[in-house]
């Protein structure tokens, strides 16, 4: 392990902050600290997630997925919704998965 190598407390990953070139939440490797941030996101009802994958939905300037249209229905509110703007942010890892349920479907 290099000098400031630490060992992630949630996936058990060795890391350094050396790595990246952003700060990492405090004892989180990359991909942890990421997918706890974006969990915080999930619960300000700021993502979506559909089959595993998280998504954000984005406003109309840039465009995700080549501006094409997506129909989304969230299984909470069982309303739906359309955008030209979709961002894939990632499959959600299996330890990250019993907080990041699916809320959603694409329709």
């Amino acid at each position: 392990m290099e000098d400031n190598s630490f060992i992630c407390k949630i996936c058990g990953e060795i890391d350094s902050p050396d790595n990246w070139m952003m700060n990492l939440e405090e004892g989180l490797c990359f991909d942890c600290s990421f997918w706890t941030q974006a969990k915080e996101a999930y619960i300000l009802g700021h993502k979506i997630v559909i089959d595993g994958n998280m998504y954000q939905i984005g406003d109309e300037e840039s465009r995700g997925f080549r501006g094409r249209q997506v129909t989304v229905r969230s299984l909470l509110t069982n309303k739906t919704f359309t955008s030209t703007n979709l961002w894939f942010n990632g499959k959600i890892p299996n330890h990250f998965r019993p907080y990041l349920i699916d809320n959603a479907r694409f329709i």
